[in-house]
């Protein structure tokens, strides 16, 4: 029976039943207006302006900058705002936020299109290149196998896919003009590297186009195969069954260092490269790290100092 004094005591507040499915279900614009922070999409990958990113696995999955995990929408939350699980639920799923259904409608990925090139940006793209140091060879082998392609003030490093058709390119313009001379065109899927086939049962992988085109020019005529990442935090590409089974036919890769621009960023590019290394032993056998001399931020550079073979340490066998 109540007691008489139970008529002053205040009823407990029931809280509404949350399910961290719902939240993890959030679109990452959803996510993002929700924690205050701006957001860049390329495909079905997304940058916040903290520098964390995310892809869209069909539900969203965070990273650090540096590609250390973070997790689902709710870590995300949690470890942006420092608030404990249940506060983080109830920001995501607080009134303002629209409520998920079981069936997202998603917009429909940007297609990556090629802007169309003329002969004339094809000889400028060349001459810049071979300004670089570039061996016209290395130009047309690159141009053969379709990783290298021109545009108006710039040249584009492609990857494709078994069919031929383009997967991701990077942009490199030459313009002093040129208020972004590097960047990721629209539609771009880095789990699609550009690759230069090469030597069997060998391959280098390197970050950027004009350091396997500096790579082709001083391995002339004996190139190992190349396959450009485009970037050290970059790892979606190593989710691709086609470039797995393309790992899983060498017997030795070598991962391209670079100098940067500080110790700080040095330790944390290197922790990133030991990782990419221990992913690779998985399927070659012999995986090595090569590293630029010092004064010598990459294999860009190197070629343009007029580098040698011999001073790279690269060598074929039989």
């Amino acid at each position: 029976m109540p007691g008489p004094l139970d008529r002053f005591k205040r009823p407990k507040q029931q809280k509404p039943f949350l399910r961290a499915e719902d939240a993890n279900a959030l679109d990452a614009e959803v996510v993002a207006a929700v924690l205050g922070l701006g957001l860049k999409r390329q495909g079905k990958h997304y940058e916040l302006e903290n520098g964390m990113r995310g892809t869209d696995k069909g539900h969203m999955v965070w990273c650090h900058k540096d590609g250390t995990g973070i997790g689902d929408n709710c870590a995300l939350a949690q470890l942006i705002t420092g608030v404990p699980f249940r506060q983080a639920l109830e920001l995501l799923l607080s009134a303002d936020v629209p409520t998920p259904q079981p069936v997202r409608a998603r917009a429909p990925a940007a297609v990556l299109t090629l802007p169309s090139g003329t002969e004339a940006h094809r000889q400028a793209g060349r001459a810049y290149l071979a300004g670089r140091g570039v061996s016209g060879a290395a130009l047309d082998a690159a141009e053969r196998c379709g990783m290298l392609a021109y545009c108006a003030g710039g040249v584009l490093f492609v990857g494709r896919d078994e069919a031929g058709q383009p997967r991701s390119a990077t942009r490199r313009g030459y313009l002093l003009t040129d208020t972004r001379p590097k960047r990721d065109l629209a539609g771009t899927d880095k789990s699609w590297p550009a690759v230069i086939p090469g030597q069997p049962g060998e391959a280098w992988i390197v970050e950027g186009g004009a350091d396997a085109l500096a790579l082709m020019t001083l391995n002339p005529g004996s190139y190992p195969s190349i396959i450009i990442t485009g970037g050290v935090h970059v790892t979606s590409w190593l989710e691709n069954p086609r470039v797995v089974a393309r790992l899983g036919k060498l017997w030795r890769c070598t991962v391209a260092g670079e100098r940067e621009k500080d110790p700080a960023t040095q330790a944390r590019t290197d922790e990133q490269r030991q990782k990419l290394i221990a992913r690779l032993q998985r399927h070659v056998p012999e995986v090595s790290l090569w590293r630029p001399p010092e004064g010598r931020k990459d294999l860009g550079e190197m070629l343009a100092s007029g580098a040698t073979l011999a001073s790279i340490g690269t060598k074929n066998r039989p």
